[in-house]
């Protein structure tokens, strides 16, 4: 039986993800700030997924930061409410990490989770750095090991 849980580092992007929109004054949590904050820091196995398969993060940051409009003049925002994409991709990544065998979810699952949506700004940003999710299962299975 797997037992299926939220790592500290996916725990940590999710809330890097929820202060981005907050501090930029958005009152939605989005598929893209999701993705902005799997490739902050560039330890987390998502962004070495991207290295890897050869994705300039400083140059997927910047088109992420043009494409939620990151500014130093918004408005907080208290909470931002997660949009409907956001949260299936939470739970893509939950039904990955249990389909993979994986004790927990980290930070990889939720970028699979990601390329599982059809269509948002975070998927499509992948795809204009040529990020699939073929891809990505192949170089998470390299460098995966199954402990958290």
């Amino acid at each position: 039986m797997v037992y299926t849980v939220l790592s500290e580092n996916a725990r940590l992007a999710i809330d890097r993800a929820n202060r981005l929109a907050a501090e930029n004054g958005h009152e939605h949590l989005s598929t893209a700030h999701l993705l902005f904050a799997l490739v902050v820091d560039e330890a987390d196995m998502s962004a070495r997924v991207l290295t890897n398969l050869g994705v300039d993060l400083s140059a997927l940051r910047a088109d992420i930061g043009q494409c939620l409009h990151v500014t130093a003049d918004n408005e907080d925002v208290e909470t931002p409410s997660v949009l409907p994409g956001a949260k299936r991709i939470i739970d893509s990544a939950f039904a990955l990490a249990a389909g993979m065998q994986h004790a927990c979810v980290d930070c990889d699952h939720v970028l699979l989770g990601l390329l599982q949506e059809s269509a948002g700004a975070a998927v499509e940003l992948l795809a204009r750095h040529g990020v699939t999710f073929d891809s990505v299962v192949v170089e998470v299975h390299k460098q995966r090991d199954t402990r958290c």
